[in-house]
C-alpha cells in the first residue's frame, strides 16, 4: 500500500463528495475547508479552488471535464470550467424551480444536464448544462436524498439516507423501483449516502452507518462488499476501475482497485 501524503495546504478537513476525471485526477469537495481540491494520480495536491465556496458537498465531472459541485450552505450549484477554472453559479435558497435547500449529491447525464439531490426539499432537481431548471422530481414525504447517479440506460438512482433505501427513476422521472430497507444484512442500509455506477452498470453504494460499501449488479444482486470503512460518504469510480471513497470523520479519502487491496489514502 502507498500512503499518499499531500502538501500541508491540501490537508483535508471534511472530504465529502469525490470524483475522478478523464486524466485520473481525484476531485474532492472539502466541506469544512470551503474548497474543492484537485489531486494528481499520485495523490499530490495540484490545485485548490475556493471561489466563495462555503460548504461544498457533491462532486461530479461532466464529459467536457468540468467540475460540478453543490454548496449546501449557500444553497446553490457550482460549475468549474475544466480548462480555465472559471466558476459559474446557479440557484438560490428556496423551494421554487431552480432553488435549493441544502443540496447534496450531484451527477450529470448523457445530455450534460446537472442532477442534484435537493436534500432539504426532499426532491431531485434537474438543470440544463446552462443552469436552467428542466424539472423537479418529488421523492415522497420525509425523503432525505443524499446521492444521485445515472446508468447507461439513463435511469436515475437516488439514495435516501433517512429511509435507508434507493429509488430508481426513468429519465422522464417515473419511479421504476425502490429497494433496500433499514438493517445490516445484504441489501440493507443504515444511512446510505454516496452512489456511483461503473461502465458495466454495477452500482456502488456507501452504506455510511454500517461502515461499508455494497456493490450491486444492474439486476440488484449483491456482487461486492468492502467492509472496515468508517462512515463512508462520497464515492466515485473511474473508467479504469479506480474506486475512491471518502471518510469525512477520519478526514481522508481511500483508493481501491477492483479485485485488489487498498492502494493508498489521501489525508
Amino acid at each position: 500500500m502507498s500512503n499518499f501524503k499531500s502538501a500541508a495546504s491540501c490537508e483535508l478537513g471534511y472530504p465529502s463528495g469525490v470524483g475522478v476525471n478523464s486524466a485520473g485526477e481525484i476531485i474532492i469537495a472539502d466541506a469544512t475547508g470551503h474548497r474543492i481540491v484537485i489531486l494528481s494520480v499520485e495523490g499530490a495536491c495540484k490545485k485548490e479552488l475556493r471561489g466563495g465556496l462555503q460548504c461544498p458537498i457533491g462532486i461530479a465531472i461532466n464529459s467536457k471535464g468540468d467540475i460540478l459541485a453543490t454548496d449546501a450552505k449557500r444553497h446553490l450549484a457550482v460549475v468549474v470550467d475544466g480548462a480555465t477554472f472559471s466558476v459559474s453559479e446557479f440557484g438560490a435558497p428556496g423551494t421554487g424551480n431552480g432553488q435549493f435547500d441544502s443540496p447534496g449529491g450531484t451527477a450529470t447525464d448523457h445530455m450534460g444536464n446537472i442532477l442534484i439531490a435537493d436534500k432539504g426539499n426532499g426532491r431531485l432537481v434537474i438543470l440544463s448544462a446552462e443552469g436552467i431548471c428542466q424539472r423537479t422530481v418529488a421523492l415522497g414525504s420525509d425523503a432525505t436524498p443524499a446521492g444521485v447517479a445515472v446508468d447507461s440506460n439513463r435511469n436515475i438512482w437516488i439514495t435516501d439516507s433517512g429511509k435507508a433505501c434507493v429509488q430508481v427513476f426513468s429519465e422522464s422521472g417515473q419511479l421504476r423501483t425502490t429497494f433496500g430497507k433499514s438493517g445490516k444484512g445484504d441489501g440493507e442500509f443504515n444511512s446510505p449516502k454516496g452512489i456511483a455506477i461503473d461502465g458495466d452498470d454495477n452500482v456502488y453504494l456507501a452504506d455510511c452507518n454500517n461502515h461499508r460499501l455494497q456493490v450491486f449488479s444492474s439486476a440488484l444482486e449483491l456482487v461486492g462488499l468492502v467492509e472496515g470503512l468508517y462512515f463512508p460518504e462520497g464515492i466515485a469510480v473511474s473508467h479504469g476501475g479506480l474506486l475512491v471513497i471518502s471518510e469525512p470523520v477520519r478526514n481522508q479519502v481511500r483508493l481501491f482497485m477492483p479485485q485488489e487491496n487498498e492502494i493508498g489514502f489521501v489525508k
